[in-house]
């Protein structure tokens, strides 16, 4: 039976949980808060909450941090508000102007005007340190230093508690003379700064702890209801926490839950990261009450104890053994999608809730967005939380792009990053990015004068004159520091940044997007930061604003979204603690992204190594004790660690992986052994090779640093190779020729010029029609057409169960579809969508998904029903729909939210819904509706072009709505759903995407012989229906300004948030844009086609999606040599886009009709 002051310990951190919710429920009486939860983090705190209510009374217990629940007895004892505490940036501009402010002499902190962060950052973990461990005072802390650099030991203080309060000072035998005499000075000038610019009710979190149990108010203070104490892994105690815990542990009933390895309160093997925590305990009186479950599997119990042990005859197990996977990806993108598919087929099985998969990282920066994007994109739900620098927000960089515009030094670069951000407006300036971006390519050079004399030029007067205004806004000179700082504030309000960030998304989003809760606490940052610079301005220089405002800005972290019950939980390795799973993935087991020791400078380190009461801990260890109790926690767990970086840069396997295959057997790295096996000089000697593996092996080292001015070379090398059989030599010929002619500039029969061949592989007859999405596939590489269009190879989606991407992406396009010819009266005439009422609404759209449903195949697992109830969740009612979801957690689905954009635009422009799966020379499908029974035939400077395809959905403006339209004219505005990722307004400007303006430029001939009605192409736009929460029904809107314009009544269309971005000025433009530049890229593809050139993409790796290509380890593609082959490359033979020469789109380089 479990007693009190007991260390709940064992290998799995659940069962140690489990054990103590079972004491505490037999301890404490029924009343409400009777049981109190002290644990490290909010998250572990909200899990806890959830755990307990699963099978006992939730109002009996509360979890919260142990700071939290400090901060509500300081409140209770003292009648301060416990929330009344100095802010982060607060307390490090007070840290920042003392260190400046300090009459350092010719020491370390002697005349340093601007410290940098690092420094700060240092002195206020020192500060801290010493704050925690009870030393209030100056001359506390000298007291403290001058006795533990004499006295001081590695032992723990009995009291655990102020040890040196009471030790008389010595003089000059410490260890610590320096720092005795340096840092209660730096902590003077600090107190004394504070007291003079924030009242005294503003208090750290140290004093409120110093405050209990100084005045010994802490046991008062407890609620009465409290019976009993579990305290939840509690690892980083400073002493002032230690205290605050032994107080609670020898006074009232209390447990105290860790993971453990090892059955010891020594600290062996791995649980040395948590040593000092298990003296802590000892020395409060907690006795060891270890037990493994049941469900342990010994044997890798066996294997993860034997880390960081001596053993002379460590035993070894095969992985099946112990239920450990290696995985050795190329690299963490690889890595990440084969994490991907993994989850989502476990996710498909019916025994596997989302709650049971864990997936940590060990390098927070460079996971967090592949593994957003790749999740996001395979649908797993996940919540990720992990604090990131403010500069990789939105938000962040706004402001530092003012601030480097301030600098003059970056040229062009943060005028265009202003530009491109997503929650910038630059229209109170005048300011026209696109204008910006026309001028950047004509500009001699990269500076702001270059670039506002190319603005004159091409008459942008108004955007030149903006940006000079923006310019004069932000430039320091002779400004305050406090005045700079208001002119800072002010122009962000300007800039639209804070209003942008409110309409951004909710800040409590776990799935899809996770930025709109990183830009919120991006936002709530500078705000803070801001406040924190202008409340510090009259104690420091004014000197340098600019610098003082972006090291400020630098300083900062910010939050995302909460982890939630129901999904896959994403943490960074050092929140790892007390966490297992039923399914564990660890990735970037590198030395390079394992945790280790952070840098510490010689003056600090000191402090932290003289006494064990200013120690801190090893995070290396730390990050190996947690790791060790993953392992010993979970059920199967992935070990995985990525062969290079997405650069092309090896890793090498973190020194614990290394270990850890001592005992459990990895990955076999393949024989290096053997001799070379061509006789040319400089190759290494060695024992004879015998596979053909081997020679390429052997070969690919000696070639690799080596280059060949003629094919001969390489081949030649291949003389008296033994290992290889005369076919094996023949292609390993056919090869190195390839290779070699490959790595040229020029294309050849090599690189996919297949012309002579072209009629016998792909006849004329299945190259046309073209429909858009092929087209799309040779715009962005010709050798992914080759592969997909011409010679027939699927391209892989990964492993996908149940309800796959494609089929959720038919049902809802053909779902939309039946909705809205339910709601149209006729064929050609328009859906006024405000003429019903919502009800009536949500319960067509709900009988036409019920109707379809079956379509989706058997919605039996829990991760096909949760497919299907994100689409339908919250339409009609809980009793007319069996995916209604549940009612308190308040997440609409996909069709609701598309109804909501739906009625928020139906009255706000000219254009309406008209026409749906409008098919064009498609008539063997029962599901669209046909607008033209034969292809189109597009008149292209080449050539006539066939086309073909289907439109989502057509929307028409009625003739005689806008003067923007010529009389008797209807205009046609082109919506293409998209179910996946949206392609950017760029890509469509650029020419990779052709979809949008391809169909407006079709159907303007079709719709006129089907109505007897001219039809001009106005627009077009993608429709984002990714996720409930990025539903975006302008999506990389392409149209004119005119077009969305309100001077006139209604615009055309529904304009997009930021107007300005839009890339074309008036109606004529974009008619341009459609008849001439379409016609002409339709043509110039077509007619590469005809010549057989499917060469590897023009793009760059990331424009192409090179790391995503189903056909990215058989095209060979050379991204080094792109400038070279653009340069040697015959743009009348092939079709070279925009995006590919990185120019922008100009219209006057193609003629009427295409011609250019």
């Amino acid at each position: 039976m479990t007693e009190a002051a007991s260390l709940l310990a064992g290998p799995d951190p659940d069962a140690a949980t489990r054990r103590a919710f079972h004491w505490a429920d037999a301890e404490a009486d029924d009343a409400p808060d009777a049981v109190l939860c002290l644990t490290q983090s909010t998250d572990r705190a909200d899990e806890l909450e959830r755990r307990w209510a699963e099978d006992r009374n939730p109002l009996r217990f509360t979890a919260t941090t142990l700071d939290r629940f400090v901060s509500g007895c300081y409140e209770r004892a003292t009648g301060s508000l416990a929330d009344t505490t100095l802010s982060k940036p607060e307390r490090l501009r007070l840290v920042e102007a003392a260190i400046e402010r300090f009459d350092g002499g010719d020491g370390p902190f002697g005349a340093i005007e601007q410290p940098t962060n690092a420094l700060v950052d240092q002195v206020q973990g020192l500060f801290s340190l010493l704050e925690y461990a009870g030393y209030a005072t100056p001359d506390e802390m000298e007291q403290a230093l001058r006795s533990a650099g004499a006295v001081g030991d590695d032992a723990l203080d009995p009291d655990l508690f102020a040890s040196f309060r009471s030790t008389e000072i010595t003089d000059g035998d410490g260890t610590l003379e320096s720092q005795a005499a340096i840092i209660p000075e730096l902590y003077a000038e600090y107190q004394s700064l504070r007291e003079e610019l924030h009242p005294d009710w503003k208090t750290v979190n140290s004093e409120q702890y110093l405050a209990l149990l100084d005045g010994d108010q802490l046991l008062d203070a407890v609620p009465a209801s409290v019976d009993a104490v579990v305290l939840d892994g509690l690892t980083r105690l400073a002493p002032a926490e230690r205290e605050t815990i032994a107080r609670i542990g020898r006074n009232l009933p209390t447990v105290a839950v860790l993971s453990l390895v090892h059955d010891s309160m020594g600290g062996n093997g791995l649980d040395f990261g948590v040593q000092q925590e298990l003296t802590v305990y000892q020395a409060i009186g907690f006795q060891l009450d270890y037990k493994p479950p049941e469900s342990v599997d010994d044997r890798r119990l066996d294997a993860v104890r034997s880390l960081h042990v001596a053993s002379r005859d460590p035993r070894s197990y095969a992985p099946s053994e112990v239920g450990i996977e290696w995985l050795e990806p190329s690299t963490e993108r690889e890595e990440v999608r084969t994490i991907a598919r993994r989850i989502r087929g476990l996710l498909a099985r019916n025994d596997v809730d989302p709650s049971d998969v864990g997936v940590v990282v060990t390098d927070r920066t460079t996971y967090r967005g592949i593994l957003a994007e790749t999740l996001g994109g395979y649908d797993v739900p996940f919540t990720f939380t992990n604090d990131i620098g403010i500069e990789q927000t939105l938000v962040g960089d706004a402001v530092e792009g003012l601030l480097d515009l301030a600098d003059g030094e970056s040229g062009v670069t943060p005028l265009r990053s202003l530009c491109s951000n997503a929650l910038v407006s630059l229209e109170a300036f005048g300011v026209d990015p696109a204008a910006v971006r026309r001028a950047k390519e004509s500009a001699d050079g990269d500076s702001i004068e270059a670039l506002l004399d190319a603005l004159e030029d091409d008459e942008a007067a108004t955007t030149a004159v903006g940006i000079e205004d923006l310019r004069d806004r932000v430039d320091p000179d002779g400004a305050s520091l406090a005045g700079y700082v208001k002119e800072l504030g002010d122009l962000l309000e300007d800039l639209t940044v804070g209003e942008a960030v409110e309409e951004h998304g909710s800040p409590s989003t776990a799935t899809g997007s996770h930025r709109p809760a990183y830009e919120r606490s991006a936002w709530e940052s500078v705000e803070g930061v801001l406040d924190s610079l202008e409340a510090i301005a009259p104690k420091v220089s004014d000197e340098e604003p600019v610098g003082r405002g972006r090291r400020a800005l630098r300083a900062e972290l910010v939050g995302g979204p909460s982890q939630r019950d129901g999904y896959v939980r994403v943490l960074p390795m050092a929140e790892a603690e007390m966490a297992s799973f039923e399914h564990t993935f660890v990735l970037g087991l590198t030395s390079g992204y394992f945790p280790t020791e952070q840098d510490t400078m010689a003056f600090f380190g000191a402090v932290n190594d003289a006494d064990e009461e200013f120690s801190r801990a090893h995070t290396g260890r730390r990050a190996r004790y947690i790791l060790g109790t993953l392992l010993t926690g979970s059920g199967q767990v992935v070990l995985s660690t990525p062969r290079h970086s997405v650069d092309g840069v090896e890793h090498v396997p973190a020194p614990v992986v290394t270990e850890l295959r001592r005992y459990v057997d990895g990955p076999s790295d393949g024989d290096e052994a053997g001799r070379s096996v061509w006789p040319t000089d400089g190759a290494p000697d060695g024992a004879p090779s015998v596979t053909s593996e081997d020679v390429q092996r052997r070969y690919a080292k000696w070639a690799g640093p080596q280059s060949f001015d003629s094919v001969d070379e390489p081949v030649a090398a291949l003389d008296g190779a033994d290992g290889l059989t005369d076919d094996g030599r023949t292609f390993a010929e056919r090869g190195l020729t390839t290779a070699w002619r490959r790595a040229q500039p020029h294309h050849t029969a090599h690189d996919g010029h297949i012309g002579e061949l072209l009629e016998e592989i792909y006849p004329s007859w299945r190259r046309e029609p073209y429909s858009p999405s092929a087209l799309e596939n040779y715009a962005r590489c010709p050798f992914l057409y080759l592969a997909n269009n011409v010679l027939g190879f699927d391209e892989d989606y990964g492993e996908e169960n149940d309800v796959s991407r494609a089929d959720r992406g038919i049902f809802i396009h053909e779902v939309l579809a039946d909705f809205y010819r339910e709601l149209r009266e006729e064929a050609h005439s328009p859906v006024a969508l405000s003429e019903f009422d919502r009800e009536h609404l949500e319960s067509e759209l709900l009988s036409k998904s019920l109707a379809r449903v079956d379509e989706l195949g058997s919605i039996e697992t829990p991760f096909a029903r949760r497919t299907v109830t994100r689409i339908l969740a919250g339409l009609g009612s809980p009793s007319e729909n069996p995916y209604y979801g549940p009612s308190h957690d308040g997440a609409d689905g996909l069709f609701v939210r598309f109804l909501d954009a739906e009625l928020e635009s139906a009255d706000g422009a000219h254009a309406r819904p008209t026409y749906f799966e409008g098919a064009i020379g498609i008539d063997y499908l029962d599901d669209v509706e046909l607008l033209a029974e034969e292809p189109v035939t597009v008149e292209t400077p080449d050539g006539p072009v066939d086309v073909s395809g289907i439109a989502d959905r057509i929307d028409v403006v009625p003739d005689g709505a806008s003067p923007h339209l010529p009389d008797g004219v209807r205009g046609i505005y082109v919506r293409d759903y998209k179910t996946g990722n949206t392609p950017a307004r760029a890509d469509v400007t650029d020419g990779t995407k052709l979809q949008l303006p391809l169909y407006g430029l079709a159907l303007e001939e079709i719709l006129e012989d089907a109505t007897g009605i001219p039809h001009e192409a106005i627009g077009g736009s993608y429709y984002g229906l990714k996720s409930p929460t990025d539903v975006d029904p302008t999506a990389g809107q392409v149209t004119s300004k005119a077009a969305v314009g309100s001077d006139d009544g209604l615009p055309l269309v529904t304009p997009t948030g930021q107007t300005w971005r839009l890339p074309f000025d008036d109606v004529e433009q974009h008619r341009r844009f459609i008849r001439d530049v379409t016609s002409s890229r339709l043509g110039r593809i077509a007619s590469a086609i005809d010549d057989g050139a499917f060469h590897t993409t023009l793009l760059s790796a990331d424009h192409a999606d090179c790391e995503d290509c189903t056909f990215r380890n058989s095209c060979d593609v050379r991204h080094h040599l792109r400038q070279d082959q653009l340069d040697e490359i015959d743009e009348g033979e092939h079709y070279v886009s925009e995006r590919a020469r990185d120019a922008e789109l100009d219209l006057d380089a193609y003629g009427a009709g295409g011609g250019n």
